[in-house]
């Protein structure tokens, strides 16, 4: 797979739940920046063009939040999202990326 990104990612490794018409499955985000996210999803299948919603659980003492995306490619190991533009919860995106960087 080539790499498209247009923004660099952040290696991050959080719970993540994923809400779509699939039911909900449990994940981990393992990569992050404002346009989107690697999250690893075992037997994910192709779902590209998927909407789906993405529930970060960190942990405590930083709050979770809700994301909306798109899946732009998916595989047996996980699937690449692309976050709606102006999606609510870009704060706590931004607040996984600075802890990242400055631990």
């Amino acid at each position: 797979m080539d790499d498209r990104r247009k923004t660099q990612r952040t290696v991050v490794s959080e719970p993540v739940i994923i809400v779509w018409d699939r039911g909900n499955a449990v994940g981990e985000v393992r990569d992050v920046s404002r346009d989107g996210m690697y999250i690893a999803l075992a037997n994910v299948g192709d779902v590209t063009g998927s909407e789906l919603v993405i529930q970060i659980l960190p942990a405590h003492p930083r709050e979770g939040t809700e994301v909306q995306g798109v899946v732009r490619w998916s595989d047996g190991r996980g699937m690449g999202i692309e976050l709606a533009p102006g999606t609510r919860g870009l704060a706590a995106i931004e607040g996984l990326i600075a802890t990242r960087r400055f631990s």
